[in-house]
């Protein structure tokens, strides 16, 4: 099988991973928030993969760090720091972390 290494920080190498589990879950990442509307928390997002998916929040929180370095999605922060999960828009430059209020 075919592996990918994720993008990590930029001192260290990202982790590796199967292409077809880094697109299963980044289809699943894109899919709940879209779902959701325009975003979703990180807990919910968690909370869903680990009912429809089984005990990979790890992997998930991984691709989701993976899809931000590579600018597909970004977080934002509501005014209680809770972290939400956005499909980035192309034609906007923004900071990987923004805030939300509500």
């Amino acid at each position: 099988m075919e592996k990918i290494e994720m993008l990590g920080s930029p001192q260290k190498r990202g982790p590796l991973i199967h292409r077809k589990e880094y697109e299963k879950i980044t289809e699943y990442i894109l899919a709940q928030i879209k779902k959701n509307g325009e975003s979703i928390s990180l807990n919910e997002l968690l909370d869903n993969a680990t009912n429809d998916l089984g005990d990979i929040a790890l992997v998930v929180l991984q691709v989701k760090r993976d899809l931000e370095a590579r600018g597909v999605i970004e977080t934002a922060l509501n005014n209680k720091r809770e972290q939400f999960l956005l499909i980035k828009k192309r034609q906007k430059k923004r900071s990987t972390v923004r805030r939300m209020d509500y």
